[in-house]
């Protein structure tokens, strides 16, 4: 039954968002289209999509009894990740500027008397990992709270950081994902892997349906999907063991603080893999 619904959780996710991408890239363009980096007009922001696809995914499973799960937090816990981390998106893609950027360019402009919504985007993203974790933990509020907090809003922000060209963001989170399915299945088989995909597998379908999309530059995905499906996979690394939490956490850190000294599409760029992957499926510039 687990296994029904973790993929039940995975079609509903692409269904929903697959259902949603037509009307709501029609509504943008109808609105106002945006100039992506090569100046072509856009639906923006499209991604608008994955979030309600990965919310209403295992909802609707859920109600046809699909999803049954042991810890009553875990579903709550992921739907408060996903609208959570999307809002604070959605925030920033309506009012945000590209005036400062990085951790370090919107704490300075905060320094300095101005309030960006990327810094309301920090403090809605820390608050709802921590709730998120709460949620899962059923505890007071400890430094391994903390750090698991810390793990949910580093994942949103580092798929956000590669949401600067087609497909990029999409991709590294489908890397990422595959990576965790990898070790859940190593380490508990196929309970794991329906553990992790039930419900998170909705993030996954809503992604995979918004794809063609991304790719193709008629809908662009915006903070609002990259931050909804960072918090997914911050989400699925909640499920590993405390060691390799720890592990996932001092990576996110040393990435976060990297991407504040360099650019990750200077880095993609200079590397041959990593160029090809990235450019795999998008028009050619």
């Amino acid at each position: 039954m687990m296994w029904d619904g973790a993929f039940g959780a995975l079609l509903a996710g692409m269904i929903v968002a697959a259902s949603l991408k037509g009307v709501t890239e029609m509504l943008l363009r109808t609105v106002g289209p945006v100039a992506n980096y090569r100046r072509k007009p856009v639906a923006f922001p499209g991604g608008l999509v994955v979030p309600f696809g990965a919310v209403l995914g295992p909802i609707l499973v859920g109600a046809l009894g699909g999803i049954h799960v042991d810890e009553p937090g875990r579903v709550g816990a992921y739907l408060l990740v996903i609208v959570g981390f999307g809002f604070a998106g959605f925030i920033d893609d309506m009012l945000g500027g590209h005036a400062q950027s990085g951790f370090s360019g919107h704490f300075g402009a905060l320094s300095q008397g101005s309030f960006t919504t990327g810094v309301v985007k920090v403090f809605l993203g820390g608050a709802v990992s921590l709730g998120a974790v709460e949620l899962l933990a059923m505890a007071p509020v400890g430094i391994r709270d903390l750090m698991d907090a810390a793990v949910v809003a580093l994942s949103a922000n580092l798929i956000n950081l590669l949401d600067r060209r087609p497909g990029r963001a999409i991709k590294g989170f489908l890397l990422g994902f595959a990576a965790l399915s990898m070790w859940f299945w190593m380490k508990d088989g196929k309970a794991g892997l329906a553990r992790m995909l039930s419900p998170a597998g909705s993030a996954l379908g809503a992604a995979i349906a918004f794809f063609p999309a991304d790719l193709g530059e008629t809908a662009m995905l915006g903070d609002t999907g990259s931050n909804a499906l960072g918090g997914a996979l911050g989400y699925c690394l909640l499920q590993m063991t405390v060691g390799w939490r720890t592990s996932a956490l001092i990576v996110l850190v040393w990435l976060t603080l990297a991407s504040e000294r360099m650019s990750f599409g200077k880095v993609i760029e200079d590397n041959r893999v990593l160029r090809f992957i990235d450019r795999l499926g998008r028009e050619k510039e």
